[in-house]
């Protein structure tokens, strides 16, 4: 285990191979945060932790994970993100800094050695090659943080659409490597698969279809219900097809199937947890009463739906558990103190038992649903401006620091603004018991952030 004093965790930036669109839009607020972490940290280790290039914006039907294309395509990631590698480059070069890259399902072309050299070669100074500690193979990151035992990952694999099958991957690169045909060895989750095939055609038209990442409760009936009326009926149908096999073929990793304490011999299809069952009835709703082909929508159906959705959505209440508390609270049993994730997109920070959860939130574009007890006329107008494909969207680049120079670790969720940080949530590590205690944050946030 690494032993440090100072830890930044940042998370799911998805920077692309474009620029000034998409879901990272903050080129100059990334650098000024990592000149920040350069100029103000000391012995510290900087994790990004997932998520922090994003392939799946340039893949198209058909089109399968391959090592020069994913290299070329890491070449023109970074020519179209010159100041945030700039400011990278020094961090990584600086003494006082060590880097830690780990791969998150937008990213799983990072275990391709030709795509880490590109990114070590835009990283290097004329006369050095940074450590770039590599975790892109699934594995999680534990840290001895002072007394606390931390484990840091980017969170996928408790999620059923969207984990990265890193078995497969790896076997990939071991035939690709030797000039064996490996296409058929490695599939994208679900989740990769409705945004390649899907999502990817049509979000020129509907950009606001990628700030819904990951999948939730919100976007199937977004997209079916606002994208449907303008698609051809071949579209139509090949969209409502794709989203029930995605809904449908969930798959549990090894390691939340170990997790949830199952039997050698169990199966790895995912439960019909909570959030499937009510995509499950709603499907029903849609199916029996189809209207797309309305030229003027009706959106009681979808309003009513949403409302529901908007009434118990705590993606912005940072002390709102969310889908990997029962995960965390087994890997908490096993020993560790904190738990460090990103993925979700939306920053969290509470207490699991006697330990700590934080996630790291993203960098990049998100939206929001109207209040649940809005009127049907804020809704309408909402789902009206998403019908043209636009969006009132925000960034809310929050990160997590961790600093052991006090008589007690501090563990803190902050929010980048302004050109400085600020802290959102602060807590305290107590050795002796074992536990955390919250202390006084720089804001008053109520559990919002």
């Amino acid at each position: 285990m690494l032993e440090v004093e100072d830890i930044i965790v940042i998370s799911d930036l998805h920077l692309a191979a474009e620029r000034s669109k998409g879901l990272f839009q903050s080129d100059e607020a990334l650098a000024g945060f990592l000149n920040w972490v350069h100029e103000e940290t000391r012995h510290c280790l900087l994790v990004l932790n997932g998520d922090v290039l994003d392939f799946l914006v340039k893949r198209r039907p058909k089109t399968v994970i391959e090592a020069e294309e994913s290299a070329r395509e890491t070449k023109d990631i970074i020519e179209q993100h010159p100041e945030v590698f700039d400011s990278l480059q020094s961090l990584a070069n600086s003494s006082g800094h060590q880097l830690v890259i780990v791969g998150g399902n937008h990213d799983p072309e990072l275990i391709f050695p030709e795509v880490q050299v590109e990114i070590a070669r835009r990283l290097k100074r004329e006369h050095s090659h940074p450590p770039i500690r590599w975790v892109v193979n699934g594995e999680a990151l534990p840290l001895h943080f002072g007394p606390a035992r931390v484990l840091i990952e980017h969170g996928d694999q408790y999620d059923n659409w969207n984990y990265i099958d890193h078995e497969s991957l790896r076997k990939l690169v071991s035939l690709s490597t030797r000039g064996v045909d490996s296409r058929d060895i490695y599939k994208s989750p679900p989740g990769s698969a409705l945004v390649i095939n899907r999502f990817n055609l049509i979000r020129d038209r509907l950009p606001w279809i990628e700030r819904l990442q990951p999948l939730s409760d919100m976007i199937l009936p977004l997209i079916l219900e606002v994208v449907m009326p303008q698609l051809e009926r071949g579209e139509q149908l090949a969209l409502w097809g794709t989203v029930r096999e995605s809904a449908r073929t969930g798959r549990r990793s090894l390691i939340n199937k170990l997790l949830c304490g199952m039997n050698s011999r169990a199966e790895f299809w995912a439960e019909q947890d909570e959030r499937t069952q009510r995509f499950i009835e709603w499907q029903v709703e849609i199916e029996n009463e189809d209207a797309w082909g309305e030229a003027e929508p009706d959106f009681a159906r979808i309003i009513r739906r949403l409302r529901k959705v908007s009434a118990r959505d705590g993606f912005f209440d940072i002390q709102e558990h969310d889908a990997t508390f029962d995960p965390v609270t087994r890997l908490m049993e096993l020993g560790n103190d904190l738990i460090v994730h990103g993925h979700t997109h939306s920053a969290k920070a509470y207490k699991v038992g006697r330990g700590l959860y934080l996630n790291s939130g993203t960098w990049g574009q998100l939206m929001r649903l109207p209040l649940s007890q809005a009127s049907d006329e804020e809704w309408k107008q909402f789902l009206n401006v998403l019908s043209n494909g636009e969006t009132d969207s925000f960034s809310r680049p929050t990160f997590i620091h961790m600093t052991a120079e006090g008589e007690a670790p501090e563990a803190m969720l902050c929010e980048w603004r302004k050109g400085a940080p600020e802290i959102r949530s602060r807590w305290s590590f107590e050795a002796n018991t074992r536990n955390w205690y919250q202390g006084k944050c720089d804001v008053d946030t109520t559990g919002t952030a």
